[in-house]
């Protein structure tokens, strides 16, 4: 019995997928193709990159989803999710072909990681096989880059510190290491290349699951968001910086006062609002800001050797690894988050949404102008506002004014 991975990459369809296997759970049982609950996180596997992770890795999801908090928990976890998954293998019925695992952090292991990994698989497993799909760069970048936006500011040098530390042959050369290139199946992620013209079809035939009329294609996505809220976010940023500058101003004098204490604090990541992020991912999404083409062709063309080895070694039945269509671009702009333009009102005006709660409205009123509002501002606010983002584009909209 084999172990299928599917290891992302990120932005690479991972939760249509896993949605998909979730979705289809016992329907695939019937076709010898099993799940399993001891590596999961609601419907994906992140307990395996959880258990390669390095010891010292704490901040990262994998490890918070599994309430991993010092390092001390470590090796206890590993423990038990090697006696749950063995567990779970000596459970499965005789025909049993195949267990499925899907992670979209899988793919970005380092060696160790993987090594470790692949350790404990094959104690389990006569065989393991790995399926990843690669994105274009800019288009994986840019993804990436509104991922982020959804609840931190990105920071001016997102995508180029992308472009510089994170290369898809380095990658693949590590599973390669670890599994052998006839077990590495790499697919790109791109709707003219996938069989069928469906990512999960294609997934479903790189994975050998036979076909099914009875499949359920449940809608899953997790879609960046439109124009109009990215704008807002990005003329939101400065406001942010303003308040935790000031909030780090306050609670740097109370621990001198209290503690006796000098020197800066370290400044925290710039975070959203929760409730405005929230509001969001929940009714705003779409296709976002576009980058100027010259950006994106200058990413693409800084990859382009790397994609050509990637090319032979991986996928050399393809003329290209990606296509060389930019025209989803704009001729001129900026890069990603680069002088961004003022929010638009009227553009996050929808009908019929709650009016903002009391509490969101203080706390726009702090970010945006710096001050609580007052009792009368509160009512006009809910009265007037269409919901919590039209707020924050009419506040920052008089700010802008003033």
């Amino acid at each position: 019995m084999q172990a299928i991975l599917h290891i992302g990459d990120m932005k690479c369809g991972s939760k249509s997928i896993q949605g998909w296997l979730a979705a289809n759970e016992s329907r695939l049982r019937g076709h010898g193709f099993h799940g399993g609950m001891a590596t999961k996180h609601s419907f994906y596997d992140s307990g395996l990159a959880c258990y390669a992770l390095d010891d010292a890795d704490l901040a990262s999801e994998p490890r918070r989803e599994h309430a991993i908090h010092a390092t001390a928990d470590v090796p206890g976890y590993r423990r038990s999710l090697e006696e749950r998954l063995a567990a779970e293998v000596a459970a499965l019925p005789p025909d049993a072909r195949a267990m499925l695992f899907s992670h979209e952090m899988l793919l970005s292991l380092a060696a160790p990681e993987v090594d470790r990994l692949m350790g404990l698989l094959r104690r389990l497993f006569g065989g393991v096989r790995v399926v990843a799909y690669l994105r274009r760069q800019d288009r994986l970048f840019l993804s990436l880059w509104g991922q982020r936006l959804k609840t931190h500011d990105p920071g001016a040098t997102f995508c180029d510190d992308l472009l510089a530390h994170r290369s898809y042959l380095q990658m693949l050369e590590t599973w390669e290491r670890a599994v052998g290139r006839e077990n590495l199946s790499v697919r790109v992620f791109d709707r003219k290349a996938f069989a069928g013209g469906d990512l999960v079809a294609d997934f479903r035939l790189v994975a050998g699951i036979p076909d099914d009329a009875n499949y359920q294609v449940p809608a899953f996505r997790n879609e960046s968001l439109d124009a109009a809220s990215q704008n807002l976010l990005l003329e939101l940023r400065d406001k942010v910086r303003e308040q935790h500058e000031r909030d780090r101003r306050r609670l740097v004098t109370r621990l001198r006062r209290k503690l006796r204490l000098g020197g800066r604090r370290p400044a925290g990541p710039l975070a959203f609002p929760a409730a405005l992020s929230t509001f969001l991912w929940q009714h705003y999404t779409g296709s976002g800001v576009r980058p100027a083409r010259g950006w994106a062709e200058r990413i693409v063309a800084a990859c382009d050797a790397e994609n050509e080895e990637i090319r032979r070694r991986y996928c050399h039945d393809r003329a290209e690894l990606f296509d060389r269509d930019f025209s989803e671009y704009p001729p001129e702009g900026n890069s990603p988050g680069e002088g961004s333009t003022n929010c638009d009102p009227e553009a996050l005006r929808r009908e019929p949404l709650a009016p903002p709660e009391p509490e969101h409205v203080a706390e726009a009123y702090r970010v945006v102008l710096g001050r609580p509002p007052t009792a009368a501002e509160v009512l006009a606010a809910r009265e007037q506002a269409a919901n919590i983002a039209h707020l924050y584009a009419t506040l920052l909209s008089r700010s802008r004014a003033a």
